[in-house]
């Protein structure tokens, strides 16, 4: 049976607007997906002009800085592995602290625009070598002299924590950690294994000892500064260290850079500093009364104590997540920044929820530091030295 061919429907007048309907539909999607790109594009483009904005922010502040202030740099590691990492690293931090509901995404790409662009920026930040100031603070920087069987012998200073003015003022007198140094080095046997061992040893009696448990209660523009940071960093060199002078330095500095051992208070003269003195006139309790009662009074502020417990929180944090891999390394390190994570975090907890004891923990401070001091002097009173300091 043979089928009929069936003829096409007539188009209808229907069928002509259903068309043009469709194409002024396609005509809409097409200008609406043409608004997007435009818009996507002028936010690509804000996004890296405000990361070429930030690059050189970041970039002219850390050269500033490093030609100012060149063996500070050094010794707080202002500029971290590398220039770049240390600027991307402070910026993330601003971000996550100022704009905390910040969209991820697009700050990931902010800071990945920052990371391309900052490396090609000149010159490249790193610490003046020449300059006028370079020759003044190369006076002051901490040199150490260690010949066969000592004495330890030094020239200059330990750098003062970051946020500390200058040299800062040292609660035990210079003189004092000098001739302790000494007496643990020259009392050591065994040649250069027994005093990096005698040196070690105490470095980690330390981190393990009253004083760091005072890591919480330091001034907070030292804390964020970086100063709990350069503690671990320090002992790793001290660690790293295969010969007595750097060791010796690395031992020093460390010692410069424990809780309330530099002060940003008080004289920064020296006071004459001699074993002659007594050992209370060794130990300069008036610088840290004031600087222990002005951490007093920020706790005590109902308008600062927040800010104080925010920024515990975020040195918490820092050291939780851009910890040096290298601490893990070190089973002794490791546990201090373990035990001064949960310090912080728990200070920052209660800090939140009432009103500290501000006197109390003055008080405290000068305790510990004040035993700390009698330990010191006792054992630089062993220093063959004695009595030439």
């Amino acid at each position: 049976m043979e089928l009929a061919a069936s003829a096409p429907d007539p188009v209808t007048a229907d069928d002509h607007k259903a068309v043009e309907d469709a194409k002024l539909g396609v005509s809409a999607w097409l200008a609406e997906a043409a608004k997007m790109e435009a818009d996507l594009r002028a936010r690509t483009d804000a996004l890296r002009g405000a990361a070429e904005i930030l690059a050189h922010l970041l970039h002219d502040h850390q050269v500033t800085v490093a030609q100012a202030y060149p063996y500070t740099v050094k010794a707080s590691r202002f500029l971290g592995p590398d220039a770049t990492s240390a600027a991307v690293d402070r910026l993330a931090d601003a971000v996550r602290d100022t704009v905390p509901r910040a969209d991820p995404d697009l700050c990931a790409k902010l800071l990945d625009a920052v990371r391309d662009i900052h490396p090609k920026l000149q010159p490249t930040p790193q610490p003046a070598r020449t300059n006028g100031w370079v020759a003044v603070a190369a006076t002051t920087e901490l040199a150490v002299a260690f010949p066969t069987g000592g004495p330890l012998r030094t020239t200059g200073r330990a750098p003062a924590p970051a946020g500390v003015a200058g040299m800062g003022s040292h609660t035990t007198a210079w003189v004092v950690e000098w001739l302790a140094a000494d007496a643990l080095a020259s009392g050591a046997e065994g040649g250069v294994p027994g005093v990096l061992a005698a040196l070690q040893g105490q470095a980690v009696r330390d981190l393990k000892g009253q004083v760091m448990t005072l890591d919480w209660l330091l001034p907070t523009e030292q804390l964020l500064a970086g100063q709990l940071q350069n503690v671990f960093d320090t002992v790793l060199d001290l660690f790293d260290a295969t010969d007595v002078p750097a060791a010796a330095t690395a031992y020093l500095t460390f010692r410069n850079l424990l809780p309330y051992a530099t002060v940003d208070a008080g004289d920064r003269g020296g006071h004459g500093e001699s074993m002659n003195a007594s050992k209370e006139d060794l130990f300069d309790r008036k610088s840290l009364q004031t600087v222990a009662g002005l951490k007093s009074d920020e706790l005590m502020d109902v308008r600062r104590r927040p800010a104080a417990a925010r920024a515990l929180a975020k040195v918490a944090r820092r050291l939780r997540t851009q910890a040096n891999p290298d601490w893990a390394l070190q089973a002794d390190v490791r546990d201090a920044v373990a035990a001064s994570i949960v310090r912080l975090t728990d200070a920052s907890v209660e800090l939140s929820g009432g009103v500290p004891d501000g006197p109390a923990l003055a008080v405290l401070i000068e305790e510990v530091r004040s035993a700390e001091h009698d330990k010191a002097y006792r054992l630089a009173e062993t220093s063959r030295l004695r009595n030439q300091a």
